[in-house]
C-alpha cells in the first residue's frame, strides 16, 4: 500500500549544514571569489544561476574543470536572459564525454562512484 502525502507537505528537510558541507557549497564559495557576488545560500545560488545564466555556466564549467577540446567564446549568446530550447550552448566548443567523466573519477575526493560495485552476472546460453 502506498502512503499519500498531503499536497505541500514537506517531506524531508536537509541538516544546517548541508549547504555547506557540500560540493554545491563547494561550488559557491568558489563562484563568490570569483564573481563577487555573494553565495552563501541555496537559494542566493539558485537566484544568481537565474539572474546571470551565462556567467553562471561559463563559471560552473571553469570550476568542474571541463576539459575542451574546442573552448566556445561564451556560454550562451548575450541577448539570451531565460533558458530557451532554441538557443545554442557553448556553441562551437567540443570535448569528449568519456574524457571528462573519466577525468572526473581520477579526482575524486569523495564517495564519487565511477563504476559498479560489482560486477554484473554473466549470462550464460541457455542449452536445451
Amino acid at each position: 500500500m502506498t502512503a499519500t502525502v498531503p499536497r505541500g507537505e514537506i517531506v524531508w528537510t536537509p541538516r544546517p549544514d548541508a549547504f555547506e558541507q557540500s560540493r554545491m557549497g563547494d561550488f559557491a564559495r568558489a563562484a563568490a571569489a570569483s564573481s563577487g557576488v555573494p553565495l552563501d545560500s541555496y537559494a542566493a545560488l539558485l537566484r544568481w544561476s537565474l539572474d546571470d545564466l551565462a556567467g553562471f555556466w561559463e563559471t560552473f564549467a571553469t570550476w568542474a574543470e571541463v576539459i575542451w577540446h574546442d573552448r566556445a567564446a561564451r556560454a550562451l549568446p548575450p541577448e539570451c536572459r531565460a533558458p530557451d530550447p532554441s538557443v545554442r550552448w557553448f556553441e562551437g566548443a567540443t570535448l569528449n564525454y568519456a574524457e571528462n567523466v573519466l577525468q572526473a573519477c581520477s579526482r575524486a575526493d569523495g564517495p564519487t562512484r565511477c563504476a559498479p560495485a560489482s560486477p554484473s552476472p554473466t549470462r550464460r546460453p541457455s542449452t536445451p
